[in-house]
């Protein structure tokens, strides 16, 4: 089975949520990736491709 967080050899940051944590994804991602990405930009992201 391959390795999920190196697939395409790409960097990828693994984020968790506290528990019960609510509100909206995209308003989440852009406080804990702290500028790298607008919300815009991460709503997008999330539109366009499915969630794991």
């Amino acid at each position: 089975m391959s390795e999920p967080f190196n697939e395409a050899g790409e960097p990828r940051k693994v984020l968790t949520a506290e528990d019960g944590a609510s509100g909206r994804l995209d308003a989440w991602l852009t406080g804990r990736l702290e500028g790298e990405f607008s919300r815009n930009r991460i709503k997008a992201l999330i539109e366009q491709a499915p969630l794991r």
